[in-house]
């Protein structure tokens, strides 16, 4: 297979590059039918040009060419172990991968915990984004739901009734209050005032509602099996810049 070639104009013109691309396709597509598409990308290997040796290989440069053949496990575990290195550091965020692609639909939030991005103001006057955890408890019909008793205009239908704990390092209470989330700041690859997410806690809580089968799957001879208690931690408030 190849994409350009020096000596040949043919290779690399749109009409070989589209017969190629047509190939793939091809080949991908009978790939997916049989379960035989690989879950992993390809390690890349170096690649030496066969040229005529001259006496022996001396022993630093056959260290060199083992060294340019890389291992998938090996790589796999340095990738991840700098994957860790650039969350510790701040410079990538973990909770933001694991979210979904989509923002959730209003209706299936009540109960769950979101994250919620505040601007705060450090003692010295500077502007600081902070995520917020809270629970959401209550979505606006549109109809009836006002943000209290007293209030005579309605919320429109998907404000959610956010609820948050006490924040002792900062001396705020806890509270709720109706919030009008955007779906287009939801899990934005940049905070961004007023962006949210799925908190660290409710995404765990996602996970193992997700691994946990069906009852179709489960079968009659789980019927009578006990249940497996639930570990999954309380919701916490989380807070980082």
């Amino acid at each position: 297979m190849r994409w350009s070639s020096l000596t040949d104009e043919a290779v690399g013109s749109v009409a070989s590059l589209t017969i190629l691309l047509k190939d793939i396709l091809i080949y991908e597509a009978k790939c997916r039918d049989t379960n035989d598409l690989p879950t992993e990308a390809a390690v890349p290997q170096q690649r030496f040009r066969k040229m005529k040796e001259l006496g022996n290989m001396a022993a630093d440069a056959a260290a060199i060419r083992g060294k340019s053949v890389f291992d998938e496990s090996e790589l796999l575990g340095k990738a991840e172990a700098e994957r860790q290195r650039r969350i510790a550091a701040g410079i990538s965020d973990d909770v933001e991968d694991n979210q979904p692609a989509e923002a959730p639909a209003w209706s299936e939030l009540v109960g769950r915990c979101i994250e919620v991005c505040w601007p705060y103001y450090t003692p010295d006057g500077k502007r600081q984004l902070i995520w917020t955890e809270g629970k959401v408890t209550e979505i606006a019909d549109g109809i009836t739901t006002k943000r209290t008793a007293a209030s005579r205009a309605i919320l429109p239908a998907g404000a959610v009734y956010w609820e948050w704990e006490a924040d002792k390092e900062r001396n705020e209470v806890a509270g709720a209050d109706f919030l009008i989330l955007n779906p287009g700041k939801w899990s934005p690859a940049r905070a961004v005032a007023n962006a949210w997410r799925y908190s660290p806690s409710e995404l765990r809580r996602l996970a193992a509602e997700k691994a946990k089968p069906s009852s179709s799957e489960s079968g009659a001879a789980r019927r009578d099996a006990p249940e497996a208690p639930d570990d999954v931690p309380a919701p916490q408030r989380r807070r980082h810049s």
